[in-house]
């Protein structure tokens, strides 16, 4: 007579399906780590292209601007590092770094100012004689890059107000990516010569 025997593999079905299920838990949350890291490096690259399209478009619109008036310029009216006024036909023209707005502004006479550029770390103005001297012109370039006085590196004599026909502008934007500095613009600056002064 045979004997049949039953066998119970619930047990090994129920230990099989929980390896499964934590390996398939481990694999989807390792392919979801992979996916938001790659989101968050895609978004923080994106925001940084954005950023540098942005600083360099603003510092070219308001150097091309500056540059336009301040050769139109009659003269120096006023001059201090981070402000400087020109007469410009029958106006007085001012440009400002506002350190604590981290700004550069552009006001006319006593209207209300406009402002030129946003996200300033640092912005100043030099202002040159015309007649040039036998310098050494990489002399300031560590000066250039640190936004201080150049009095060597252009290979003109510093001015006052009454014999100022350069002007020399410099300045450093930067942005931030989930409010941490980044992507910070290298310094731009532009020697202008002030063309109706005669001196």
């Amino acid at each position: 007579k045979m004997e049949y025997k039953t066998t119970y593999t619930k047990g090994r079905q129920a230990g099989t399906a929980m390896a499964e299920w934590l390996i398939a838990v481990g694999v989807g949350g390792l392919l979801l780590a992979v996916i938001a890291s790659f989101s968050a490096y895609s978004a923080r690259f994106f925001i940084t292209l954005s950023n540098y399209v942005d600083l360099d478009r603003q510092s070219r619109l308001a150097m091309d601007r500056m540059g336009r008036e301040i050769r139109q310029a009659e003269k120096v009216t006023a001059y201090a590092a981070d402000k400087i006024t020109f007469l410009v036909g029958s106006n007085q023209v001012t440009y400002a770094y506002l350190a604590d707005q981290r700004k550069l502004t552009r006001q006319v006479g006593n209207a209300t100012a406009q402002t030129l550029l946003t996200g300033c770390d640092a912005a100043r103005f030099d202002i040159y004689q015309r007649q040039a001297t036998n310098v050494d012109l990489t002399a300031g370039v560590s000066q250039i890059l640190g936004l201080l006085p150049i009095s060597l590196s252009p290979g003109y004599p510093v001015a006052t107000v009454d014999n100022a026909k350069i002007v020399q502008l410099s300045w450093n934007c930067s942005r931030s990516i989930l409010g941490k500095t980044a992507n910070t613009e290298s310094s731009q600056f532009a020697r202008i010569v002030i063309r109706k002064q005669s001196k």
